[in-house]
């Protein structure tokens, strides 16, 4: 996981790929 499952939630079909912006 690119960053914390609080902000990659957002992002969590793209978290595997990009981190978060945040």
């Amino acid at each position: 996981i690119a960053g914390d499952s609080t902000m990659c939630r957002d992002y969590v079909l793209d978290c595997n790929i990009l981190p978060p912006l945040l």
